[in-house]
């Protein structure tokens, strides 16, 4: 979008969108009066590539649960500040650390950008085992 060629092709391609947009609706039966329809704009959310400091992903990443609700099979991520785990379904190079765990059985550390797991995975256990804990379970890791 920076070049002037692809700021003037952008309302063109808009326009496109729209009217296929506008197009398959019909097929489907889903627009009754045409005269309704209101512009979208459609954004899409980027994240920085950029390496990120350990001292950093210590201060600000956290710890993120997603999954059961309750207490069966879920996956712990240590994510950056202001994202969610659908960011992490978008962008699957966010996370720093991963883990997964079902009820009181917790397997699956790894760690996702390059730092050794002893450095980015003690807060995800420390959530596990607190959520097995609640549960008045004793937790149980599965190591290979």
């Amino acid at each position: 979008i920076g070049s002037r060629r692809n700021a003037q092709r952008l309302p063109n391609e808009y326009a496109n969108s729209m009217s296929k947009l506008f197009i398959s609706c019909q097929k489907f039966g889903g627009i009754r009066n045409p005269s309704t329809l209101v512009p979208v704009q459609v954004v899409q959310r980027c994240f920085s590539s950029q390496p990120v400091d350990l001292d950093y992903i210590r201060k600000y990443y956290k710890v993120h649960r997603r999954g059961d609700s309750g207490y069966g099979s879920r996956e712990y991520l240590l994510l950056p500040p202001n994202t969610t785990p659908e960011d992490a379904k978008l962008d699957v190079s966010l996370p720093a650390a991963a883990l997964l765990a079902h009820r009181n059985m917790i397997f699956g550390a790894r760690s996702l950008q390059g730092f050794t797991m002893k450095d980015v995975c003690p807060p995800l256990v420390d959530k596990a085992i607190q959520d097995a804990g609640e549960n008045g379970e004793q937790p149980q890791a599965i190591a290979s």
